[in-house]
């Protein structure tokens, strides 16, 4: 299982290995590709419906996982899965092999060698030896897996999977490989015990060579004819130009809308359930509804340097922040052409996702001026020793309560950071507090 933001960077990669996989059969982007999800929550679910149709229009695909309301109405076969269920009959491999690269990477392969250091591990819950492996190895061992499953009799397992589980008929996987010869086909997949032993059971690791994959990617690097893409732009009014954001706003930006128009959907049907009962809202929803319409921006801070999102931005220091990040707050609206994006010295523009051909985007890395800010701190100071001093109140909201006291509440980054403080009565209701 992963997390829904995985999901996203992970088919922006799938592009390109479409890309890949069309130039090595000499096709163009004209010709479609089929993707097949497993049953994972996250593939399916409504939220990320547009990141799917997204996908789909820029990759020229067809993505079934089958849970779509308005999809095709096409199901993943039974057992379609990962490891720990009835699954696609390829992980346990995936898995064996990779554990297998793990054991000699740890040490734990070598029997003489782990009875010597076994008073020094840990046990897990179930009892045994529990290993520790950097990151580096971890990710050795999928690589070194995934190699010996695509190279192992010219993709032996992967043939037996499909064919077992039905994605493919014998005679389909015949034409396909063997020019029609049913005989050649059932031999290249029947079964060999003991075969994947010489794989499995390694007395050393094997060294992973990604220089053919990295040389390969670099390939595919160019867009073929007649494939789209989409970039984020920003525009300060109908004359001026029109200005790309860095491709990595693209994640985070559609994680956010994503979001907020599920919400959106959420509080719909539950209104027209109360509406059809002929009730209002009760005074709790209510309130609830209030404060979510009224809360339609959300901050979002970006390090420049590595092109990724601050998810915390708490635990880093101001001058840094200042130093690598940049803030934009983000307008949100169920319609497209009244999305806006505040930049943080406070400048309001247009947001914008325009299609436009593949072969046309120029690098989008740079980040453009316009939004290179994190000026927008307020210092709030108070001359009385019961209050605080709050130097990087970059956006905040004013909530106000029956007896004068205000709350004012500096939120950064998707409520998971703040400074809090309480003054009675010194802060005027009617005064605009906003970043």
């Amino acid at each position: 299982m992963w997390a829904a933001e995985t999901m996203s960077h992970y088919l922006e990669f799938l592009k390109t290995e479409i890309r890949r996989k069309r130039q090595s059969l000499q096709l163009d982007a004209t010709h479609k590709a089929l993707v097949l999800c497993d049953a994972a929550s996250v593939h399916s679910t409504a939220r990320f419906a547009k990141i799917r149709k997204t996908f789909e229009k820029e990759a020229n695909a067809i993505l079934i996982h089958g849970k779509d309301e308005d999809g095709d109405g096409l199901h993943i076969p039974g057992g379609w899965g990962a490891a720990g269920a009835p699954n696609d009959a390829w992980h346990q491999f995936f898995h064996s092999i990779r554990r297998s690269w793990m054991r000699v990477a740890s040490g734990s392969a070598d029997i003489a060698a782990l009875r010597r250091v076994l008073h020094t591990t840990e046990l897990s819950v179930d009892g045994n030896p529990r290993f520790e492996l950097t990151i580096q190895n971890s990710l050795r061992a999928d690589a070194f897996a995934l190699q010996q499953i695509q190279n192992y009799r010219s993709g032996k397992i992967l043939a037996w999977a499909w064919v077992s589980r039905g994605l493919v008929t014998k005679q389909q996987f015949a034409d396909a490989r063997f020019g029609g010869n049913l005989e050649k086909a059932q031999n290249a997949i029947k079964s060999a015990p003991g075969e994947l032993s010489e794989i499995i059971n390694m007395e050393l690791t094997k060294e992973i060579s990604l220089e053919k994959e990295s040389q390969a990617i670099q390939e595919a690097g160019e867009p073929l004819p007649g494939e789209v893409s989409s970039v984020w732009c920003i525009q300060l009014n109908a004359d001026s130009e029109v200005i790309p954001l860095p491709s990595w706003f693209r994640v985070p930006l559609q994680h956010v809308l994503c979001g907020w128009m599920e919400q959106a959907m959420q509080w719909d049907k539950k209104l027209e359930q109360r509406r059809q009962a002929g009730r209002d809202l009760t005074a709790q929803q209510q309130l609830k509804y209030d404060a979510w319409v009224g809360q339609t921006q959300r901050p979002l801070v970006f390090n420049k340097r590595t092109g990724r999102l601050v998810a915390n931005p708490g635990k880093e220091t101001l001058s840094r922040l200042k130093k690598e990040c940049l803030l934009v707050i983000l307008h949100l609206s169920r319609h497209a052409e009244e999305l806006r994006l505040t930049a943080g010295n406070g400048q309001l523009y247009k947001l914008k996702l325009l299609e436009i051909p593949a072969s046309k985007v120029s690098s989008t890395s740079v980040v453009p001026e316009q939004v290179d800010h994190f000026s927008g701190e307020r210092l709030v100071q108070y001359s009385t020793e019961h209050y605080s001093t709050v130097q990087y109140c970059t956006y905040s909201t004013v909530m106000y309560k029956t007896h004068s006291t205000v709350l004012y509440r500096t939120v950064l980054c998707f409520d998971v950071w703040w400074a809090v403080f309480w003054e009675r009565g010194a802060l005027s209701e009617t005064a605009d507090y906003g970043g």
